[in-house]
């Protein structure tokens, strides 16, 4: 799963992105 943070293209898995997500 990979999403544009900026111009980069970051790529994580669907669970990591969920961490991420609660983080932020």
């Amino acid at each position: 799963m990979c999403k544009f943070i900026g111009h980069v293209l970051v790529c994580f898995d669907k669970e990591t992105w969920n961490t991420i997500a609660n983080i932020y």
